[in-house]
């Protein structure tokens, strides 16, 4: 019986989440604050929360939905709420192979898009995330396992050259699907933001 390869150094987990609450919010941004959630954005789409963590393994990547999620584990049959009302849903997917940079490895820009990329059938992933990892808004990007298969992230320093970001990349040979959420920075940015 063979070995599995081990992963060099930490994993990258990222989830996008729906939040119902303000105080989930509030309960993210002290996670972030205490060093167990690497990044986290407010953001539109489908979820309204991106978040980025560093774990050792996957029953840490496990540990870490489920401390963001604010839940223990539903049982089967288990509708999406829990005591007290508070609905969650959570896409998580870890980090497989990186592309030229590292997704939320540089400050933040003004404007920022995280996208859940998925290849058309057929559509070899390592060949769509060298095409999609390229141009002035480009920031990080991974192909991951999870509902998607590469996180693309994007920036800018104002939203019509985010969107124009968008757009190139929309148009990349080979997309099936193209899922962007959007984030507006209020606090401190990069400087080499494309305007």
């Amino acid at each position: 019986m063979s070995e599995e390869p081990q992963v060099e150094g930490p994993i990258d987990l990222f989830v996008f989440s729906h939040q119902s609450t303000p105080q989930a919010f509030d309960d993210v941004e002290k996670l972030v604050e205490a060093g167990t959630i690497r990044f986290s954005a407010r953001i539109t789409g489908p979820y309204n929360l991106f978040t980025c963590h560093e774990v050792a393994n996957l029953n840490e990547a496990h540990d870490a939905v489920l401390s963001l999620l604010g839940v223990v584990p539903p049982r089967i049959g288990d509708s999406n709420t829990i005591e007290g009302g508070r609905t969650f849903a959570a896409n998580p997917a870890i980090c497989d192979e990186m592309g030229p940079l590292r997704v939320k490895r540089t400050p933040p820009c003004p404007f920022e898009a995280f996208i859940q990329v998925t290849a058309a059938p057929g559509q070899d992933r390592r060949a769509l995330l060298a095409a999609v990892s390229v141009g002035a808004t480009y920031r990080g990007s991974c192909i991951v396992s999870g509902g998607y298969d590469i996180l693309l992230e994007l920036g800018a320093g104002s939203l019509t050259t985010l969107e124009e970001g968008l757009d190139a990349a929309r148009a990349t040979a080979g997309i099936g699907r193209f899922i962007p959420s959007l984030s507006q920075t209020t606090g401190p940015v990069a400087g080499d933001c494309p305007r």
